[in-house]
């Protein structure tokens, strides 16, 4: 599907629904994106049936491409090159908020061992990590990526979530956003002085160690249950504005 190659999160859902004694199953497209969009896909041979708005029961309106390419110039002020301009670029390098969202929103799915996370699903799990890091370095783009992202692994693959987050994001982040992704677990070990000596010396030697340190922190403080957390398109949002909040 195209919207794959976009890099663009969506939900697939069939509704079965039955109307004057006759089932129909529909077919839409949920898309989460700077506004939600809801897309409708009808057979090929519908192609010419002018459905009818269950809002205004009147013939919904229909616009060819060329139609729709004079409406965007007419709503947006930019013209068909334009548009294809800018839709081939996104093809090149998709936005990498987008991405982000992409990779954020099936955390929802992952559920967690309640052992070690008793505040439920990774996304929530991660959300809170966020929330904490905020606190912490509110103006830090790279840290808040690295605490919102560090588990986008877990809905690739669990048996190796930090290797499969980090190069799912590959090119899309900073060296010290990946160094401290990649890192995290060992973050933990610190704390639980589990941590070989010689690897532990290596850690402490480097220039984002401290961070680290901060992020395991903010990694065991996000385990509560029924916490309150932003929404994921709110911390994208955030970290997408920090230059313009607080400057380079």
């Amino acid at each position: 599907m195209k919207l794959d190659e976009f890099g663009v999160y969506y939900e697939l859902q069939r509704k079965r629904v039955k109307k004057d004694g006759e089932q129909r199953i529909f077919t839409h497209i949920h898309v989460r994106d700077e506004f939600p969009i809801e897309l409708t896909v009808y057979h090929p041979s519908l192609l010419g049936f002018r459905f009818q708005s269950s809002i205004t029961n009147k013939p919904i309106e229909r616009a060819s491409l060329s139609q729709l390419e004079r409406l965007i110039v007419l709503e947006h002020n930019i013209d068909p090159e334009q548009q294809a301009a800018r839709l081939e670029e996104m093809d090149s390098c998709p936005d990498r908020f987008a991405v982000f969202l992409s990779l954020l929103v099936p955390l929802e799915n992952v559920q967690q061992n309640l052992r070690y996370h008793p505040e439920g699903d990774a996304l929530f799990h991660s959300l809170q990590v966020y929330g904490h890091a905020k606190e912490q370095m509110p103006y830090d783009e790279e840290f808040l990526l690295a605490a919102l992202l560090h588990d986008i692994g877990k809905a690739i693959d669990p048996d190796d979530h930090v290797s499969a987050g980090l190069e799912s994001i590959e090119g899309f982040v900073s060296t010290r956003t990946s160094w401290l992704i990649a890192n995290h677990m060992e973050a933990h070990k610190i704390h639980d002085r589990t941590i070989g000596a010689r690897r532990r010396k290596r850690l402490v030697a480097h220039q984002w160690y401290e961070d680290l340190i901060v992020l395991g922190e903010c990694d065991r403080a996000g385990r509560v249950p029924g916490a309150e957390v932003e929404s994921i398109e709110e911390a994208l949002d955030y970290i997408e504005q920090i230059d313009e909040m607080f400057g380079s």
